[in-house]
């Protein structure tokens, strides 16, 4: 199953770029390149299109609460419109409940479409498919008190227990974002978006413990239940981030 939905992915992240490649306009001279005059700031056409290579860096990763890790992605740009990234994020640990002792990864594609290619500051469209396959530990709160008697529970009547839990989604998201060229090289790139993700988590080792993973404060939000609860769901995906990039 795991293997069917990697190669979705793969197939997913790639077809865009597959697609623009037919509509792909090598430049071969700078003079081709119309720049219209303007009040805009400008940067030589060469600059732009001849280092059609990104490769970026996502520093927030390393300090993910959820699903700390090492991101770096590639960016390629098949005309003046359009371009194809993949990045990976090979998962760290965290000592909390959500990346403890962390085994995994973050495999992803995405597809852009640029409105001004020209600029300093270039805001672009964009489609992106995250698959994420991850192991880590978790003490998890267990109790075999009916759910109608929660309200009464206490320390006695539930204990913790640590559990390996296993984690994969499937995520797709839709993104406005801006590239802004600091030099002719470097670039400070940030993002925001939303989409839809599905979830799908299992406890590995739980099957002998005598009682139910519970929400522990039935009257709070028990963020630590939603994330590692056994179960599939589909949910909403928020998402803002930032990226350094260097083109070559």
């Amino acid at each position: 199953m795991k293997l069917r939905i990697t190669l979705l992915v793969v197939f997913l992240g790639l077809l865009p770029g597959l697609i623009s490649v037919q509509a792909q306009t090598e430049v071969n001279s700078v003079d081709r390149i119309q720049i219209r005059k303007s009040g805009k700031q400008r940067i030589p056409a060469d600059s732009l299109l001849w280092p059609k290579h990104k490769i970026n860096f996502t520093p927030y990763s390393l300090f993910s609460t959820y699903h700390p890790g090492i991101e770096v992605g590639y960016e390629r740009l098949l005309n003046n419109r359009f371009s194809i990234e993949s990045h990976i994020s090979l998962l760290t640990d965290r000592d909390n409940e959500y990346a403890r002792n962390t085994r995994g990864f973050i495999l992803g594609f995405e597809t852009k479409y640029y409105r001004n290619f020209t600029s300093k500051s270039r805001w672009y469209y964009a489609l992106a498919i995250e698959w994420l396959d991850k192991q880590h530990d978790a003490e998890l709160h267990f109790t075999a008190v009916p759910y109608q008697d929660y309200q009464t529970l206490t320390r006695s009547d539930y204990f913790s227990r640590m559990v390996t839990v296993d984690k994969s989604f499937l995520t797709l998201t839709a993104r406005i974002g801006v590239q802004q060229y600091i030099t002719s090289r470097f670039i400070l790139e940030a993002y925001f978006g939303g989409g839809i993700r599905d979830r799908e988590v299992k406890h590995i080792n739980a099957d002998n413990i005598p009682g139910r993973h519970f929400w522990r404060d039935y009257r709070d939000w028990d963020i630590e239940y939603d994330s590692n609860k056994v179960g599939s769901e589909r949910i909403f995906k928020p998402e803002v981030n930032v990226r350094l990039a260097w083109t070559f």
